[in-house]
């Protein structure tokens, strides 16, 4: 008996101990992964630091001309901390101002090698959207995909890619191939078809690719200097609410004071920071709905503090006060529409749509391939709405924090860098899009796939070769994920 209790302890020890190898290998690679993501953040930006650029001539770069040129006549630095930045427009970023300031002390005129701190700003905030998404989904594969396209959209490396034809065809291929071969199945054909035409615009996040200046979202993020405002803010902000999820999970006080912590440094760089007690109870809200427990109370904090430095700002800094907010600012109007066109990107095409109703108009919607391309976007735009039913969760998270965040920049003459900090989120809400359309379109799929197996013989399925039973992954992408 007493060798028999033994020898079960023995192999309980070497389970565990084989656990924890195997979870010490995964930390391993996870940590190597981050550390690449860190690196080709670095190589794709090396386009924009040595990228021909007139740096003392041309309108891009006269505010890091006009911030050179403050900090040569005035050596007063310290001012920063409790009064206007360097560029004078009435705004409080300090963080920025310093960033500038070490730019200025280690380059001084060399304007080209400034860029070299938004490139790493940008790729620790990469590193950043890894950890997040890891802390937030337990997946390890969900986080570095995500990360990845966050780092594709901010090297522009998707910018000339045709994504948008080419899942055109592939919703016009899918399509067809349901009709086709397995007709019972065109519901499903119809709404996720309508999903893959729309992905496109998502992957590319269409809504960030030029601004009004014909600037990308790459070159305002990692190639223009002044772009760092948000840049900063984001990897505070994001920061944040790492350590919120954190201290959710695991009630560890060091996360609890990381998240004011941050939190500071946020509203320090970038008034968008407002927006993240906003982020943080939504956040709040979807890990309540995963089952976590949550205090609302404690975010009395948070928005405490913002309201504080809001109070402050709006008395030391009114808006609206300097010539450059006045001519920025637009009106309520513009900006409901600009709004509108960042929550449902389809309502770009409006004006077509309504004159679809005009009868004065009718014969020439017919004729007029405008009108079918604004109204198969608008379907195909809802579609992706109507599809997320069992990763209703994600996707209504991130896709709330991806818009909440922008609410205050839609009113200002907008620039890419301003969508810096929804981007992240955007990802995270194309990720759950991507995950919803394989599994809505996976019985059609399979019944194409039987189909084409049973008709052509090369297709055939070769017989499985005998496997040694093994512990699954325990990441949580191996699994169902529709519990996010």
């Amino acid at each position: 008996m007493v060798g028999t209790r033994e020898h079960a302890g023995l192999n309980l020890l070497r389970q565990v101990s084989a656990l924890t190898k195997d979870e010490a290998a995964k930390r391993r690679w996870w940590f190597i992964l981050v550390a690449l993501l860190f690196a080709l953040n670095i190589a794709l930006g090396q386009k924009y630091i040595w990228a021909h650029e007139e740096m003392w001539s041309g309108m891009q770069n006269g505010d890091t001309r006009s911030i050179i040129a403050k900090f040569t006549r005035d050596h007063n630095y310290l001012q920063y901390l409790t009064s206007d930045w360097a560029l004078m427009n009435n705004f409080y970023r300090p963080l920025p101002t310093y960033a500038f300031l070490l730019d200025y002390y280690l380059y001084r005129g060399d304007i080209h090698m400034y860029k070299w701190f938004d490139v790493v700003n940008c790729s620790l905030v990469a590193v950043v959207v890894a950890f997040l998404l890891r802390a937030l989904t337990e997946s390890r594969r969900l986080a570095i995909s995500c990360a990845l396209l966050f780092t594709a959209w901010q090297t522009d490396i998707l910018l000339n890619v045709p994504l948008v034809g080419i899942f055109h065809s592939l919703s016009a291929a899918f399509f067809v191939s349901v009709l086709i071969l397995s007709p019972k199945h065109w519901k499903i054909a119809l709404l996720a078809g309508l999903a893959i035409w729309y992905l496109g615009d998502e992957l590319i996040f269409d809504a960030a690719r030029y601004d009004r200046e014909s600037q990308t979202f790459g070159y305002r993020t990692m190639g223009w200097p002044p772009g760092r405002t948000a840049t900063i803010f984001t990897l505070f902000g994001l920061s944040s609410l790492l350590c919120y999820i954190r201290y959710i999970k695991t009630g560890a006080f060091k996360f609890e004071i990381g998240v004011l912590i941050f939190l500071v440094l946020s509203l320090m760089s970038y008034e968008q920071a407002v927006t993240l007690p906003a982020a943080l109870i939504i956040t709040a809200f979807y890990l309540r709905a995963q089952k976590y427990k949550v205090s609302f109370a404690w975010l009395g904090f948070p928005i405490a503090l913002v309201a504080a430095y809001w109070y402050w700002h709006t008395k030391e800094f009114p808006i609206g006060n300097s010539v450059y907010q006045q001519q920025r600012l637009k009106s309520k109007e513009s900006g409901v529409d600009e709004l509108l066109g960042f929550i449902f990107p389809a309502s770009r095409f409006n004006r077509p749509l309504k004159d679809m109703f005009n009868p004065a108009m009718i014969p020439w919607f017919v004729f007029n391939q405008s009108y079918w391309d604004a109204l198969m976007d608008t379907v195909a735009n809802i579609s992706i709405f109507l599809i997320l039913k069992r990763y209703w969760k994600i996707g209504a998270m991130s896709y709330l924090i991806c818009v909440v965040a922008y609410i205050p920049m839609a009113f200002v003459s907008p620039l890419v860098h301003y969508m810096y900090f929804s981007a992240p989120f955007r990802a995270i809400f194309v990720a759950a899009l991507v995950f919803a359309i394989r599994d809505y379109a996976a019985p059609a799929y399979d019944a194409i796939q039987a189909k084409l197996r049973a008709k052509v013989k090369f297709l055939q399925p070769l017989p499985k070769p005998i496997q040694p039973a093994y512990a699954g992954d325990s990441d949580a992408s191996s699994r169902d994920m529709s519990n996010l």
